[in-house]
């Protein structure tokens, strides 16, 4: 069987090229036509824009030109007009008044403004102003009728014047006579006190003297008094016991006697002791302080005990400002050393008050018939006098000591 074959035959790349290339020519040709027809659009929009700008390049011109005229008020160049605002800018007048640039628009408007308000301003002044001138007239009127009284009561007060010149013209010729008067009776009086005066004065060294003659005796009678008073012994006072020790604790400075709160004893009231018997002021045996009280007797504290005779149960207890049955009355006058300062105080004064009071004693300022003892301290000084002429606060503090010496 016979087999028929096809000749193969190679593709037709020629002919697929030269489709190929007259594609792309074809399109290029394409663009080009549409790029002419787009520039060729695009210069007719620019000549059509071009006109505009020239039409509004002239209306602009013809603006600028009113422009310069509205500025300038004649014709010329923008140079021109910009100079000529710069100039009305510059202005002192312009300057003064502190205003920024507006434009010349704006600032005619403002200025027009600013003439209207002034105009308004010069009217409501010319107004006050003529108001004023008719109350300057009214008051003129006025003060001319012032004028007329014034004068009036000028003339009034010069007759009053007038007559009280003469007054006092008779008042002092009068009083001129009265002083020459007393001249003549001051000179004889002033004679008769210089006499006066001469006499006292001779009186008062008389009364010196004798003052200095008194003060004299007194002192020595003062001195022989000092040599022979002796100073009273508690023995002179009160020889009774107020009570006696109870018991003695061993081996302690314990104690207790037979007085409690029924017979008024208080804590920290202290109390000599004496032995048996009768007191003998002489030779105490020690002292002991109050620490707890009770009804009927009372817990001691051994303050002070003569070793060679030691306190014993019977012994008696004396106190100067105690009693059971009544309170002593005491009166205190002098001032006190009570801490062997060598110098007196008010202090040491208090203490001593103070003491009594806490002992159950009562403290009063004088002496009268309930005073039971009398307390006295160290003498105080007499005052020196103070000279007649010396001040208010001198003569007061001398009173003040005089009165405490003539109490001593």
């Amino acid at each position: 069987m016979a087999r028929v074959v096809q000749r193969r035959t190679s593709p037709p790349y020629l002919l697929i090229t030269f489709v190929f290339l007259f594609l792309i020519a074809a399109a290029l040709a394409v663009l080009g036509f549409m790029d002419a027809d787009k520039a060729a659009e695009d210069a007719r929009t620019k000549d059509t824009q071009i006109s505009k700008l020239r039409k509004a390049n002239d209306e602009l011109t013809d603006q600028m030109n009113e422009l310069v005229q509205l500025t300038t008020g004649k014709s010329g160049t923008l140079d021109n007009a910009i100079q000529a605002a710069n100039a009305a800018y510059s202005n002192p007048y312009y300057t003064a008044l502190g205003g920024e640039r507006g434009g010349l628009a704006t600032e005619l408007v403002n200025l027009a403004k600013m003439i209207s308000y002034q105009k308004e301003a010069i009217s409501s002044l010319t107004a006050q102003i003529d108001q004023s001138n008719v109350e300057l007239a009214n008051k003129d009127t006025a003060i001319e009728k012032q004028g007329e009284a014034y004068k009036a009561e000028v003339a009034e007060l010069n007759q009053q014047k007038a007559a009280l010149a003469d007054a006092l013209k008779k008042e002092t010729e009068a009083r001129t006579a009265a002083l020459k008067e007393a001249e003549v009776i001051f000179s004889g009086t002033r004679e008769k006190l210089e006499k006066d005066i001469k006499a006292k004065e001779n009186q008062l060294e008389t009364l010196i003297l004798q003052q200095q003659e008194r003060d004299k005796k007194i002192a020595t009678l003062q001195k022989e008094i000092d040599d022979i008073r002796k100073p009273p012994t508690e023995g002179d006072i009160d020889d009774q016991p107020d009570g006696q020790i109870e018991k003695v604790a061993r081996n302690s400075d314990v104690c207790y006697i037979n007085l409690g709160s029924k017979d008024r004893v208080r804590p920290q009231t202290t109390f000599t002791v004496y032995g048996k018997g009768p007191i003998d002021r002489e030779n105490p045996k020690g002292r002991i302080l109050v620490t707890n009280v009770s009804n009927d007797f009372s817990e001691c504290r051994i303050i002070e005990q003569d070793k060679d005779s030691p306190i014993v149960v019977g012994d008696n207890v004396v106190n100067l400002a105690f009693d059971a049955v009544r309170t002593y009355v005491f009166v205190v006058k002098g001032e006190f050393d009570l801490h062997n300062t060598q110098t007196p105080t008010k202090f040491g004064t208090e203490e001593i008050k103070n003491a009594i009071r806490r002992f159950g004693g009562r403290v009063n300022d004088e002496i009268d018939i309930q005073t039971d003892y009398v307390v006295m301290g160290t003498e105080p000084n007499k005052p020196i006098m103070p000279p007649p002429d010396a001040i208010g606060s001198v003569q007061r503090a001398y009173q003040k000591q005089l009165k405490r010496y003539k109490e001593y």
